[in-house]
């Protein structure tokens, strides 16, 4: 598998950052007036911490995200792979990079801060989302992906959590941590060859533990995240030997309220899910399709 080579400059800050607990930030990085100062954790995951921080110079919140590495950060291939793309993408639906901040053996990104919080969360704080919200969402993380396939990048990491609501109830799709290389299109792949990720939205390919695609598997997770965001719950779940023999033997299946919804959007909806989430790669459909279908979706709503 191909490895994002990072080349770019990061600003070796000279301020710092506060924090009110001495236990999520080192005290050696407490200095007079730092221009960031720690408020809370407010997610951890596989690579680091991330704290709810408010900037003293622009009198804003952001979310400030900790990564900790030995030598260089550029020898790590995920700590690399979300600089990469925190620094080139731009797009109203992908989180937006204030700024890194280098210490030895940590790396502080500076994010925008989504005051909602990640769809996981807001969907298990007991906010169901309507029908034409979860469009709406699903439509700009279409487009989102859609970018960065196009700029030859897939996330391989598209999970409830890592798709955040800003105040303006805008998703945006983050943590790129797993991000990879792919080809152009499924004709000339570049093959992921690391198996890493929350197992009850990624598709079967990357469940078998053999080198795979990562463009069809975006897709897959696209589907995963319309059915929690219409459930509540994740597709599958149980063992990965489990998981692997529903998603090729069963397929996907939804409850029947929801079968059986006289809603029409959500009969929409169902039918998206069953279109995206199709075992076998060469019956999935690609990102320019998808987009296709959602943008006939939008515009029938609209009119």
């Amino acid at each position: 598998m191909d490895e994002i080579n990072v080349s770019l400059t990061i600003n070796l800050d000279n301020s710092s950052l506060e924090s009110n607990d001495d236990s999520s930030v080192h005290t050696d990085e407490i200095v007079h007036r730092p221009k960031y100062k720690i408020l809370e954790e407010i997610g951890r995951g596989g690579f680091g911490r991330i704290y709810k921080a408010y900037n003293r110079h622009k009198d804003g919140l952001y979310a400030l995200k900790r990564l900790c590495f030995e030598g260089e950060f550029q020898d790590n291939k995920y700590i690399s792979a979300e600089v990469y793309c925190l620094s080139k993408f731009k797009h109203p639906n992908i989180i937006i990079l204030e700024e890194f901040i280098l210490k030895p053996n940590r790396l502080y990104i500076i994010m925008e801060y989504a005051e909602f919080g990640n769809i996981e969360q807001y969907v298990t704080s007991n906010h169901n989302i309507s029908s034409s919200d979860i469009l709406q969402f699903f439509s700009q993380l279409t487009s989102a992906v859609h970018y960065s396939h196009s700029q030859n990048i897939a996330h391989r990491d598209i999970t409830p959590s890592n798709v955040l609501l800003t105040s303006k109830f805008d998703a945006k799709l983050a943590d790129w941590g797993l991000a990879t290389p792919c080809g152009v299109d499924r004709s000339n792949p570049i093959l992921s060859d690391d198996y890493l990720g929350d197992y009850r939205y990624q598709a079967p390919e990357v469940i078998r533990n053999s080198p795979f695609d990562p463009l069809p598997t975006d897709i897959w997770s696209l589907g995963s995240i319309l059915y929690f965001m219409l459930t509540c719950n994740p597709p599958f779940e149980g063992s990965e030997a489990t998981i692997l023999h529903n998603q090729t033997n069963v397929g996907v299946t939804l409850p029947d309220s929801v079968v059986n919804s006289s809603d029409r959007l959500v009969n929409v909806i169902v039918k998206t899910i069953k279109f995206l989430m199709v075992a076998d790669t060469n019956e999935r459909p690609n990102i320019e399709t998808v987009s296709k279908r959602v943008s006939s979706i939008v515009s029938q709503l609209e009119s």
